[in-house]
């Protein structure tokens, strides 16, 4: 292996030592059959050139295909680019496929059969569909990531293409690396589990899970129930302007009834709590709201069906989503009578009306039972992942009560398992970065929109954008959702020094995932720009060396959390909630600083960073890695380190807690 890397590193222009040891390990528990290994490394210090070679070496001597599963598609991309990098420098014949599920491939026929039933030739809704058909007619794989779909078409139009499956499944068969995601593999064990298997066996021995800590939401994203009762109110809103005039009143009615689910929802609540549990009275109200809820949507859908509407394709939209609506209520009507201390009516900070979700544990064991005990070896590997006790709860993976405390590396890994190999590595090299910090005198962002504090939050956001992008070509601003964007392009439009800037041809765009990573690279490669992100641009976007000069972080990436219970949502915080949010800000800083020779400055505009007690969490990730630090808008200032805080940072952590559960 050391031979190996002495070339790849002379090939490919730069050494790096985390590269090795990863690769040593994966080595190790691929050719001698051992269970786990969990490997946490930074960002930049080279994991999938790491894990990639002893997973080819293995392949192409035993004939074994080995399965790489990520959480991002654009991290797919990039282990695809570095295979064509090794073909050249390390194994010319080397075999890798990727593997989506059916829903990412082309049905060809069904797409005719939509055209032909609508009597369609070129438009949709006045859109033209010309390059989708020209691009129908020349693929050869099918693979919809590939081409950009008119919103006006909908997906059960054109998805699900088992022919073009087929043929990518065939090509995986034959290949030495598969990449796939973890929604695709945890599917193959959700219908091994209902013994509908389409996954030949042989496949499914070595799996390497890249952003591992992300695949505990990929297991509750698969194998959890939920229906958010204002998605179903804003369903209905749409079939408004879908029906005739005759419908329109009857839909109307049917959509102010929601007011009165609420009423009824009011009656299940115990308190703070609101798991079902063992309360016959509020299982059955659960169980009549959720039966009236879908009583009234199964007249919905009879009423749109029989009206007569020119948005053909609008109602054939919204008609599929609410079906995938009411099969999962009927499930959750099955779940809150077999597993009731699972089912629950989650709140949300955000949203007036709640969901009424299902999240058993009993999944994890059959996970346990169909995925972990019949793998040979499973590697997990990324960037960030916290406690290991939590991890491998949240996984479903089995492990001994008794574990070994050890030294915390940079991410606080706090814990070592007997029966697990897990692997702390630090950095390399020096992060070139100087940080910014926000004055303690700034206001945190509010979770209200109309507040005056709010307003303050965002003209200094402005300000320190704007300076971030006097002195920096390209800025990334990263936000904790959507929301947070709208509202700082609001104010930049107002922002005396955000006008000044766009004036100077400083372009301004807000991005999402559905725009391709390669035209975000072009806009970064012509003139100056300001992207305003979240999503995958937190922990899946890898911008090449001086794409990226500045790095705002908006506001510290705490998740929208569903407050099911106050008192559980502060016993959660410390263990779970604090963790994750660190985990995606060190994703975050990684999108800066990838090498050894890699520069910018980071501007944190969250003033809980300093003024909050588990703002320690996140700044000694910082102070470790990065060289300089001072505050932003005051020279020569002095930042407290993180061992200087820490007398004072207990007392106050259990009541800072308390404020955020509020």
């Amino acid at each position: 292996m050391d031979k190996i890397f002495k070339k790849i590193w002379k090939d490919f222009g730069e050494k790096r030592e985390n590269q090795l040891e990863i690769a040593n390990i994966i080595d190790e528990t691929l050719h001698l059959g051992k269970k786990y290994s969990i490997i946490t490394s930074p960002p930049g210090t080279g994991k999938t050139v790491g894990y990639l070679v002893p997973a080819i070496r293995y392949s192409i001597e035993t004939g074994i295909p080995v399965i790489i599963s990520t959480s991002t598609r654009s991290l797919q991309d990039q282990i695809c680019n570095d295979i064509d990098r090794l073909r050249k420098h390390f194994v010319p014949c080397i075999k890798a496929s990727v593997l989506k599920g059916k829903n990412n491939y082309l049905d060809r026929d069904r797409f005719l059969s939509f055209l032909s039933e609508n009597l369609i030739k070129d438009k949709v809704n006045g859109v033209d569909i010309s390059e989708f058909l020209q691009w129908m007619k020349a693929t050869e794989d099918g693979d919809l990531s590939t081409v950009k779909v008119p919103d006006t078409i909908p997906e059960s139009a054109y998805t699900h293409g088992s022919y073009f499956y087929e043929r990518a499944l065939g090509k995986a068969m034959d290949a030495n690396i598969i990449i796939t995601n973890h929604s695709v593999v945890l599917t193959w064990v959700k219908m091994n589990m209902l013994e509908r298997s389409y996954l030949p066996p042989e496949l499914m021995q070595n799996v390497i899970f890249d952003e591992a800590d992300q695949l505990d939401k990929a297991i509750k994203n698969v194998f959890s129930v939920s229906v958010a009762i204002s998605r179903l109110r804003r369903l209905s809103a749409i079939f408004m302007d879908v029906v005739g005039k005759d419908q329109k009143k009857h839909v109307t009615e049917i959509y102010n009834k929601f007011d009165s689910y609420m009423e009824d929802i009011q009656e299940i609540k115990n308190g703070d709590s609101y798991r079902i549990g063992k309360d016959e009275k509020r299982k059955r109200q659960f169980k009549k709201t959720l039966t009236r809820i879908q009583s009234d949507m199964d007249n919905l859908m009879g009423i749109v069906k029989r009206s007569r509407t020119k948005k053909k394709t609008t109602r054939a939209v919204v008609m599929e989503e609410l079906e995938r609506k009411q099969k999962n209520i009927s499930l959750l009507l099955r779940k809150v009578t077999a597993d009731p201390w699972n089912t629950a009516i989650m709140y949300s900070s955000v949203y007036r009306y709640p969901s009424f979700e299902y999240n058993g544990n009993i999944q994890k064991i059959q996970i346990n039972r169909h995925l972990w005990s019949q793998l040979r070896s499973a590697c997990f590997i990324s960037a960030t992942i916290y406690e290991a006790r939590f991890f491998l709860d949240g996984i479903g993976l089995p492990h001994e009560e008794k574990f070994i405390d050890i030294l915390a590396d940079c991410y606080g890994v706090t814990d070592i398992l007997n029966k697990h190999k897990i692997t702390a590595l630090k950095s390399p090299f020096p992060f070139q970065a100087d940080v910014f910090y926000p004055p303690e005198t700034w206001p945190a962002p509010a979770a209200r929109k109309a507040t005056s504090e709010n307003h303050e939050y965002y003209e200094n956001l402005c300000s320190m954008v704007a300076d971030s992008s006097s002195s920096a070509r390209n800025v990334l601003v990263l936000f904790g959702s959507y929301g947070g964007i709208n509202q700082f392009f609001e104010h930049a439009r107002e922002n005396k020094a955000m006008r000044k800037l766009l004036l100077n041809e400083c372009n301004l765009t807000k991005v999402d995932n559905s725009v391709k990573f390669p035209v975000i690279l072009d806009l970064l490669e012509n003139g100056r720009n300001i992207l305003l992100a979240t999503g995958d641009y937190w922990i899946g976007k890898d911008f090449p060396k001086d794409s990226i000069n500045s790095l705002v972080i908006a506001k510290l990436p705490f998740a929208q959390s569903l407050l099911e219970d106050k008192m559980e949502f502060q016993k959660n915080f410390l263990g779970d909630i604090l963790p994750r949010a660190v985990t995606q800000f060190v994703q975050g800083c990684g999108r800066l600083i990838r090498g050894h020779d890699y520069k910018g400055t980071i501007y944190i505009a969250d003033s809980r960073i300093v003024t909050k007690s588990y703002g320690s969490r996140f700044r000694k990730y910082l102070e470790q890695n990065f060289k300089s630090f001072c505050t932003y808008g005051v020279q020569d200032a002095q930042v407290v380190t993180m061992e200087a805080r820490k007398d004072t940072a207990s007392g106050q952590q259990e009541a800072e807690v308390a404020m955020i559960a509020t």
